[in-house]
Parts: structure tokens; C-alpha cells; sequence
């Protein structure tokens, strides 16, 4: 089989996955509406950081709709899918993004081999969801490449232009070229812990298998206010998903995840003119918190922040003491 045919079974063979017997009939309901997501990621989200420090930001663009009359595939069948019921809600779409991966400073006139690679990541997703007000299954395909296609370097440095802020010059030692397919798959659990629904105790899991990215992991969380049962994980935008509005204003979010990583395709590579010692660390942690607010019937917004323990190792870096990460993230909902 000739390699570039892979990621086009795999697309097939997801798309093509039989559904069960049940169907959604069309509806009216607001929630039904298409949406376009965005949602952007960066360091300096979190306090001025003149640096572009390791996950220096990463953006998506999603659009996502209604899954009316079509089978439920996959997503029906994970072991946490929630039944059928009038407050069902399943959700198909495409997601198109990019991340960039920095070292611990910008002004470095030379990289430096005991920090995490400099590079870039592009890729394009189809994701399929169900929702409940008490749990959520989804599925996501990704097809995406590093090196010189994701454009790290025209956007980064372009972007600087614009701002007026220094270049980064160290994109001629980035990750080479490498395409990966992931299927990503998770489950989320909510129980209300009051009458009204006001707080709301999550839990859940996600598994991605990949040749470029392999991981799983664990999350708790807890949400409090009116519309705390739609209320999801603030989570980095490459791994974003496709979420219910809000129905009453606000809600806020705190939680933790723990991941389990195998393979991390924006640290463990090949780079140009340096060999990369770097590995991903096998553990990872994270805390987060996040709001979001239905300003008006068509627009929603939301701020989230991660605070993220060390996700690389290799030589030098325990030498180096390099403190964890924080980021923050703004997201903005369009229903059409």
C-alpha cells in the first residue's frame, strides 16, 4: 500500500462506520443552529510574557452542525454515549488549525539543545459528537504535518512585523517534515450536585492513537451557574471539541487533567541542523479554569486558562530548572 493512501482509508473507513437504527428528526430548537468557533490559545493570555515561551499559542477554526437524519456511527456506540432523548443533541463538523512550539526564549540568536524543538503544526479535523445534560461522546479525525507546510515561521514572524516585536531567528533549526493521522475518541460524565443544575461534578477520558501523536488521559472538573450543565473542560485548541450553548448566561469551570503520553509529535522529531535529544515526559498535569458567557442569542464568549507541569525531558533541561507553563485561551461562538 503506497503510504499517502493510509490517511484516506482511515478517513473512509470513519465516515463509512454504520450507525445505529435511530435517526435524529430535524429540529427548530436554537442549539440546533450551525456555529463557528473559534478558539485561540497563547502564553501572553495570561500576563505579559515577552518571550513566545514553548506552546507559544495555537488557533482553530471549527464550523459545526446539527447530525439531523444520519446515522450516529461512532460516536453512538463508545461505552459513555449518551441514549436518545428529546434533550439529545448530536453534532458533526470540520476543524482547521495550527500550533506553534517555541523555545524558552525568542531572542535566542542560536537553538538551544537542551529546550524542547522549535516548530509548527497544521492540520484539519472531521469530528462527530453527542450531547446530554449528562454526558457527552464524540469522535475526531485529524490529518496534519510540521516542518516548513505549517507555516510556523511566515505566521509567527509576520505577525511580529505587524506588532512591531522582535523575530524569532532559530525557524531554520525547526522539525522536519512529518505527516500524521490521529483518531481521537472521548467520554465525559456530569452529575448534578444540586436540584437546579447551578453546580455540576464532571469527569472523563480521551484517547488519541496516532503516528504522530499518542496519548491518554483523565479529567476532572467542577462547574458552577446557570448554565454549569453546558459548561466543558477548558482544554488546548488542538484538542478542542464541538459544545452545546449556553442556555442561561454564564458559567465558570476549575478541573484537572492527567494525561499518559506515548508520543508527542511537536517534541519528539527530527530538526534541521541540530539533532533533537528531546523526548515528551511520560506523566503530564494540568489545572485549568475557564468562563463562558451567552452574550446574546447568536454570539458566546469565554475565557480559560492552563497551568501545565514540564512536558519534555533530555539532557540538560533538569540543569536548566525551566518552570512550568501557563497559557490562556479566548474563545468566541457565532450561531447562524
Amino acid at each position: 500500500m503506497r503510504p499517502g493512501m493510509l490517511p484516506a482509508l482511515l478517513l473512509a473507513l470513519a465516515v463509512a462506520w454504520p450507525g445505529s437504527a435511530q435517526t435524529r428528526p430535524a429540529s427548530d430548537r436554537a442549539d440546533d443552529r450551525p456555529v463557528l468557533r473559534s478558539v485561540i490559545d497563547n502564553d501572553e493570555f495570561v500576563g505579559l510574557n515577552k518571550n513566545d515561551r514553548w506552546y507559544s499559542s495555537g488557533v482553530v477554526i471549527m464550523h459545526d452542525q446539527a447530525d439531523q437524519g444520519m446515522p450516529d456511527g461512532l460516536a453512538a456506540r463508545l461505552p459513555c454515549a449518551p441514549d436518545a432523548a428529546p434533550e439529545l443533541q448530536a453534532r458533526r463538523g470540520w476543524a482547521f488549525g495550527q500550533v506553534i512550539g517555541m523555545q524558552n526564549r525568542r531572542d535566542l540568536a542560536t537553538v538551544a539543545g537542551n529546550d524542547r524543538p522549535i516548530g509548527a503544526l497544521l492540520w484539519l479535523s472531521h469530528l462527530r459528537a453527542r450531547f446530554s445534560p449528562r454526558a457527552d461522546a464524540g469522535w475526531a479525525l485529524s490529518l496534519g504535518t510540521t516542518g516548513p507546510a505549517a507555516l510556523g515561521e511566515p505566521v509567527q514572524n509576520g505577525l511580529h512585523r505587524m506588532l512591531g516585536v522582535q523575530e524569532v531567528t532559530t525557524w531554520d533549526h525547526q522539525l522536519r517534515p512529518r505527516t500524521g493521522v490521529e483518531l481521537r475518541v472521548h467520554c465525559q460524565h456530569r452529575r448534578p450536585l444540586t436540584d437546579g443544575q447551578g453546580l455540576v461534578l464532571g469527569g472523563g477520558w480521551e484517547l488519541v492513537l496516532g503516528n504522530r501523536f499518542s496519548q491518554l488521559e483523565a479529567q476532572v472538573s467542577l462547574a458552577l451557574g446557570p448554565a454549569a450543565a453546558q459548561m466543558r473542560p477548558v482544554r488546548e485548541a488542538r484538542l478542542a471539541w464541538p459544545t452545546p450553548p449556553l442556555t442561561r448566561g454564564w458559567a465558570v469551570i476549575a478541573g484537572m487533567r492527567l494525561r499518559l503520553v506515548a508520543r508527542d509529535g511537536l517534541l519528539d522529531g527530527a530538526t534541521y541542523r541540530y539533532d533533537n535529544a528531546i523526548e515528551a515526559r511520560p506523566l503530564v498535569g494540568e489545572v485549568f479554569i475557564g468562563a463562558q458567557w451567552r452574550a446574546s442569542r447568536l454570539w458566546q464568549i469565554g475565557y480559560g486558562a492552563v497551568h501545565r507541569t514540564m512536558d519534555f525531558n533530555g539532557p540538560g533541561v533538569r540543569e536548566a530548572r525551566y518552570e512550568p507553563q501557563t497559557f490562556g485561551q479566548l474563545t468566541v461562538s457565532l450561531s447562524f
